[in-house]
């Protein structure tokens, strides 16, 4: 079998092209593939996608630099007192974006006997999550007494990373 590639954009990809672990590790998103059998060449594009944990991984890279970004605004603009408010905010996207890693692996698990139950696991993370996020921004503002407009700020700040990722897989 000969193959031969073209059309390589770029992007990181560790998984197999082939079950006989041709291209382990690939540097494209698309590329043209010819194989050369027997019986001719056969052309076929083949498109890579990140897994599930990749993308969470680069979620909460861009999150992780959101907070950071909106801690430095919250010094410059408030002064020290809106350190911890602005850290708790990035906490709590981080953590909610932790607990949506979680329920997509488990429900990915969960999908390979029972599709339904998949998705009601997805479901219920939904709902986790906002409970999460409700009570979490009730301690920090509530009990914790912290500043609203670092912590609420950052917070919103750090959530744009799913926007971006979004935006960055459709360019």
């Amino acid at each position: 079998m000969i193959l031969l590639w073209r059309d390589m954009p770029k992007g990181i990809y560790n998984t197999p092209l082939f079950p006989n672990g041709l291209g382990s590790s690939l540097v494209v998103d698309r590329i043209l593939v010819s194989i050369y059998t027997p019986s001719g060449f056969q052309r076929e594009e083949v498109t890579f996608k990140p897994s599930p944990e990749e993308q969470m991984r680069s979620i909460l890279i861009i999150q992780f630099i959101l907070m950071l970004a909106g801690v430095a605004v919250s010094l410059w603009h408030q002064g020290e007192a809106a350190l911890l408010p602005a850290f708790y905010g990035g906490a709590i996207a981080l953590a909610n974006t932790l607990l949506l890693s979680r329920r997509v692996v488990q429900a990915g698990e969960i999908a390979k006997t029972s599709p339904q139950q998949s998705v009601n696991a997805l479901y219920f993370g939904v709902v986790q999550r906002f409970v999460f996020v409700l009570v979490a921004l009730g301690f920090g503002l509530g009990y914790l007494k912290l500043s609203p407009v670092p912590l609420l700020g950052t917070f919103m700040v750090s959530q744009l990373a799913y926007m971006l990722m979004g935006t960055r897989q459709v360019g």
